[in-house]
C-alpha cells in the first residue's frame, strides 16, 4: 500500500495540490477496500469511523483521482456508478447484474489481447477502458 499513496502523493504534488488531513482519510480509506464503492457509502464509512470530512471533498477527491488515473468509475447501468481504486491491480472486467446489482470481476487474456490488436490497427492509443457485461448473475435466474 506504501507504493500506491506515493503514486498519489506524487501525482498531486505534480498538481500542486495539498495532500490535506482530510483527502489522507479518503485516501486510505479507499486503499485499505478492495471493494467498488459509492461516494456516499465512502464518506459515511469514514464518519462512523469518527473521521470529519465534507462530503463535498470526498466527490472532489475521487474525481481527482479518476483525473490521475488512480480510480476508476465503473458504470452500472443509466445514473448508477461505483468506484474502485486502480493502483497495483491488474485491469479487469465487470459483469453486472441488472436485478440484484452484483458486480463479478473477472480477468480475461484473450479480451485484452483483442483490445490491443484492435487498438494497434487503428493507431489508437489506450489510455484506459472499460468493459462490462450486463445481464443476470446465477442467484436471479433461479
Amino acid at each position: 500500500m506504501l507504493a500506491e499513496v506515493e503514486k498519489i502523493e506524487n501525482f498531486l504534488k505534480q498538481r500542486q495540490i495539498k495532500l490535506t488531513e482530510e483527502r489522507k482519510l479518503i485516501i486510505d480509506e479507499m486503499l485499505a477496500s478492495q471493494r467498488h464503492f459509492g461516494p456516499e457509502e465512502l464518506w459515511e464509512h469514514l464518519r462512523q469511523k469518527g473521521k470529519r470530512v465534507s462530503r463535498a471533498t470526498v466527490y472532489r477527491t475521487l474525481e481527482l483521482l479518476i483525473e490521475g488515473g488512480l480510480v476508476k468509475k465503473v458504470c452500472l447501468g443509466e445514473h448508477c456508478f461505483r468506484y474502485e481504486h486502480i493502483l497495483g491491480r491488474k485491469n479487469h472486467s465487470h459483469m453486472v447484474c441488472l436485478k440484484c446489482g452484483a458486480l463479478i470481476e473477472f480477468l480475461d487474456e484473450a479480451i485484452d489481447e483483442r483490445q490491443k490488436l484492435l487498438s494497434q490497427q487503428q493507431g489508437f492509443e489506450v489510455l484506459s477502458r472499460c468493459f462490462q457485461i450486463f445481464g443476470y448473475c446465477k442467484n436471479c435466474t433461479q
